[in-house]
């Protein structure tokens, strides 16, 4: 019997390993080395597989790219949409799944692969968590030395970030798999540089590193004690880079650095591109989604804490989340105008009448 070595060739048992270890990989021959291995042939060669896992690519490896491959991975490393609708997947209660973005989620992954700095307010189990950490397994893929930090408020909570996106790169096709170097609980490195590093959030937390790309999980739930210190600390690492950027997304938990940040980009006084994620933008949440989530927690307190996206903590709002929905739905944009009019009109002199008066004559009220 023979064994297979890679690039259609397969040599007699005892021969010389040093032509295999100079084996040359392609997409065709990794599927031929598969069907080999899952008919029992064991090739006395060095697997191009990370520790013996088929899912992982080995690092290092001579690998020979069709130009369909390398078309398809300059498509990729150039439209994050693209990458994810075609080759994302997610887990979910019936197994891994390739993932459905919805709109919101298109404008998150747009948003943090063109802007350096992103602040995202989103209501619970919209899919945040699962957006940017396709952002993540993209961005460790299609870089070169670069360092992804991805901060939670606990461990178990980082954990399951990097674990969404190791399931992202090991469904990959394998000629788009980053190498593996090493993967561990909480340090992926592939070898073309880059790695994905995850911490539970402290004071100290990023200290040390040289960051690239770094994710915030949760961030208006890390402990107040610790916030402000921590984003003091590790800000301005990443602002001195010009290529660094920072990712943050959170539900809202009170008047807190979180709602700081958030806030002033709304006013456009920082360089944070915030987007807002409301709970009706899920298509499966409609008015009947509403009334049993409220029925079920009991509340509209309880309701807009959980879903509200209001940063409010212990009152119910003035306007019910039902209302809340309606005018922002038909929220437009304010447009000023400049009326020669009203140039030489002194309001004081002017009854209310007259006022409606003038406003109907220049149509602005009808």
């Amino acid at each position: 019997m023979s064994d297979y070595v890679g690039d259609n060739r397969w040599i007699p048992k005892g021969q010389s390993s040093d032509e295999a270890n100079k084996l040359i990989w392609s997409t065709k021959s990794i599927n031929e080395l598969m069907l080999a291995l899952d008919q029992g042939y064991r090739p006395q060669v060095p697997m191009p597989f990370y520790e013996g896992k088929q899912f992982l690519r080995r690092g290092n490896i001579v690998f020979e790219y069709t130009e369909a491959e390398i078309a398809e991975l300059a498509k990729c490393a150039g439209d994050i949409v693209y990458f994810a609708e075609k080759y994302a997947v997610v887990m979910t209660d019936e197994g891994i799944q390739q993932v459905k973005l919805r709109d919101y989620q298109k404008e998150m992954l747009r948003n943090f692969q063109n802007e350096r700095f992103n602040i995202v307010l989103a209501s619970r189990q919209m899919g945040k968590t699962v957006t940017a950490s396709i952002f993540n397994a993209w961005y460790l893929t299609f870089n070169y030395d670069k360092t992804t930090l991805l901060l939670a408020n606990k461990s178990e909570s980082t954990k399951e970030i990097i674990d969404k996106a190791k399931v992202v790169l090991e469904n990959l096709p394998f000629f788009m798999k980053p190498g593996i170097i090493k993967y561990d609980v909480m340090n992926v490195r592939a070898d073309n540089g880059c790695r994905l590093v995850g911490q539970s959030t402290t004071a100290k937390s990023g200290i040390g590193f040289t960051i690239h790309n770094l994710y915030l999980d949760e961030f208006a739930h890390v402990h107040p004690t610790i916030v402000d210190s921590f984003y003091e600390n590790v800000y301005p690492t990443l602002s001195a880079s010009k290529i660094s950027r920072i990712n943050i997304t959170s539900t809202p938990n009170g008047f807190n650095k979180f709602y700081e940040i958030y806030s002033e980009a709304e006013k456009g006084n920082n360089e944070y591109t915030p987007t807002r994620i409301d709970w009706w933008q899920h298509p499966d949440r409609d008015d009947a989604w509403f009334k049993r989530e409220l029925g079920n927690l009991g509340s509209e307190e309880a309701f807009n804490r959980q879903y509200g996206n209001e940063f409010t903590s212990s009152s119910t709002l003035l306007l019910s989340p039902g209302t809340m929905k309606v005018i922002r739905q038909n929220a437009k944009p304010m447009k000023w105008y400049d009326f020669e009019e009203f140039d030489n009109i002194n309001v004081d002199d002017i009854s209310p009448r007259e006022a409606l008066d003038i406003l109907y004559k220049l149509k602005l009220l009808r």
